[in-house]
């Protein structure tokens, strides 16, 4: 198992059924995922990989921030899943953190304005009264 201060061994039962398929009961307990990995060890691995260009950067960012060596396709797959986590559970409703109550900036019209950035190069922002700020950046 990979946990978020590198490997960790341990012995543990291993049971098999019927199927073919084999079944270690304690791994559920400490919320060991398929892929081996504790949750802070999963939480790292999706943040580096959610953070870089590719996968493989993500790797090498785990590496670098945690000294913890996974392969690119882990990075990849461990990132995909908690993705996909996240995914059905916004698609049932959930949502992360706090209700907050925002103070909106007024724009030119009296509405209320708020800016968005998808990219994560900059977002560009009205000018005083509504008038155009050449370069203005959050």
């Amino acid at each position: 198992m990979v946990s978020a201060l590198g490997p960790v061994r341990y012995r543990r039962a291993y049971y098999c059924r019927g199927c073919g398929r084999g079944l270690c009961p304690f791994d559920a307990r400490p919320g060991v995922t398929a892929r081996h990995l504790t949750p802070a060890a999963e939480r790292l691995t999706a943040l580096a990989g959610g953070a870089c260009e590719s996968f493989a950067r993500g790797a090498r960012l785990l590496r670098e921030m945690a000294a913890v060596r996974l392969g690119e396709s882990t990075v990849e797959r461990a990132t995909e899943g908690v993705g996909g986590r996240i995914a059905a559970l916004l698609g049932r409703g959930h949502t992360f953190g706090p209700a907050a109550a925002w103070d909106w900036h007024e724009g030119a019209r009296g509405r209320g304005v708020a800016y968005l950035s998808i990219d994560a190069t900059g977002t560009r922002q009205q000018g005083q009264g509504g008038k155009a700020a050449e370069g203005r950046m959050a």
